[in-house]
């Protein structure tokens, strides 16, 4: 027996492990990323008041269609109750930008537009969970847009979790509007306002 007849499968068995090992741990990450999304174990109920406790979820945006002076509000709170289910109370406040020089930093300035109570499914932990994700990558991304970006904020009442981002960019909106559409809270625009 020559020498390359001994070296040639032993070269092919490597190369053949060496390629089914990467081929598993590359299905192995893929599975991984998926699963991020899809595990609820942010969702416990102690943690977010079920047992008489005060902490809240409070997911909380300000836009800045009034350039530098900011814009509307909106603010979600999410919090369990002593039936050990999970809910959601969104508001979406309306400022007027031509009359900021009279309210601006009054109560007047945000009006009361919409609010909403829902009971959250686990499609609906699952899209929270995902924007919690996605507003990591946007804090990871964040650029100083100057005086009139948006503001997009995820903060736990017990400071076990703050986000906090300011963007002049698409991703956090287009990731709360997607939020926003995951939960059914969108809202049809008339005539394009």
């Amino acid at each position: 027996m020559n020498r390359n007849e001994i070296i040639r499968p032993l070269l092919f068995g490597l190369f053949l492990t060496l390629l089914f090992a990467c081929n598993h741990s590359t299905s192995t990450d893929k599975q991984a990323d998926n699963s991020i999304v899809t595990i609820n174990t942010f969702f416990d109920e102690a943690d977010l008041g079920a047992f008489g406790s005060d902490t809240r979820l409070f997911i909380n945006t300000q836009f800045s269609e009034c350039g530098e002076w900011g814009g509307h509000e909106e603010k979600i709170v999410v919090f369990a109750k002593e039936d050990k289910e999970f809910y959601l109370n969104y508001k979406k406040f309306k400022v007027n930008c031509d009359s900021i020089g009279k309210y601006y930093g009054t109560p007047d300035f945000q009006k009361l537009e919409i609010e909403k109570t829902l009971k959250l499914n686990d499609a609906n932990k699952k899209s929270i969970s995902g924007y919690i994700q996605r507003m990591v990558k946007s804090k990871v991304e964040e650029r100083y847009p100057g005086h009139a970006g948006n503001s997009f904020s995820v903060i736990k009442s017990d400071s076990s979790l703050i986000i906090d981002v300011y963007s002049g960019g698409s991703y956090s909106v287009d990731s709360y509007n997607r939020l926003l559409t995951e939960l059914n809270l969108s809202i049809k625009k008339e005539n394009g306002k």
